[in-house]
């Protein structure tokens, strides 16, 4: 259990915290107890952060279409050759680098049980999205000479876009509302 008061672990079974003496209340938020807290915190994010290096150093290093032509060697990716679309392709990588250490950022951040942490929490989920999102339409523009825009392939955008939007919007319920009841412990 951590103290409301300043955020210092203590025993369960203890009426008063070892550190600043404040009176310890067992609440019904402290039994609904922390599984989801530990998958996000000790999976989750490191798992996140660590497929995010392995996938921003494969798009760095432009190996991206020799994996797919591993995975399916019937399909011809040329398009993964323009200049334009190996830039795009660094550039993410670069970004999911950068976001596998804001990943370990916040894992650290919610250990340290850090006010801001579910915030922070939040703003990776949203940003993971957006980042998808982007590079999605960004290669849509790049290959747009090499796609028919029929009702079809309108579609598909505008289902990939719905289902990021509806995605995103039940994951920050699902977690407002968890870390909400539990913003007591996140304290310093």
């Amino acid at each position: 259990m951590i103290c409301q008061n300043c955020g210092t672990e203590i025993n369960q079974d203890v009426n008063f915290c070892s550190n600043c003496g404040e009176l310890i209340q067992t609440t019904e938020v402290e039994k609904q107890g922390m599984g989801w807290y530990n998958f996000n915190t000790y999976f989750k994010l490191p798992f996140n952060a660590l497929i995010d290096v392995v996938v921003g150093v494969i798009f760095i290093s432009s190996m991206l279409d020799e994996l797919l032509l591993m995975l399916n060697p019937n399909l011809t990716f040329t398009f993964l050759k323009f200049e334009s679309v190996i830039t795009l392709n660094s550039a993410l990588g670069i970004v999911l680098i950068l976001l596998a250490f804001y990943d370990a950022y916040v894992a650290i951040s919610m250990i340290k049980f850090k006010k801001n942490a579910p915030k922070l929490f939040y703003a990776g989920l949203i940003s993971g999205e957006v980042i998808g999102l982007i590079y999605y339409m960004a290669m849509l523009v790049l290959i747009r000479g090499m796609i028919t825009w029929d009702a079809e392939i309108i579609t598909e955008i505008a289902k990939e876009i719905i289902s990021s939007a509806v995605s995103i919007t039940l994951w920050l319920l699902i977690n407002t509302k968890y870390f909400g009841n539990r913003k007591h412990l996140f304290v310093n």
